[in-house]
């Protein structure tokens, strides 16, 4: 069985993981918006949207190369 999460636990879960993260405003290339955070200093979060289509990706990462590599592949695919 699942124990069920009270709305005070998953408030207090919530606002502890947003103290933890560190966020930059978004950048727009190849219409794609971009937006990094990063969580507990050791892992990345990347957002990326296409404004045209509003297809959108959200991947975490270790490994800043690859987050890279990720946003290199994704923003060139149009």
């Amino acid at each position: 069985m699942h124990k069920k999460t009270s709305k005070s636990e998953f408030t207090s879960l919530f606002r502890d993981a947003a103290l933890k993260t560190k966020s930059w405003h978004s950048v727009t290339r190849n219409n794609w918006r971009i937006k990094f955070s990063i969580h507990d200093d050791d892992t990345i979060m990347v957002s990326i949207y296409c404004t045209l289509t509003l297809r959108s990706y959200i991947r975490f990462f270790s490994v800043e190369d690859e987050a890279v590599q990720f946003i290199n592949f994704v923003v060139n695919l149009d």
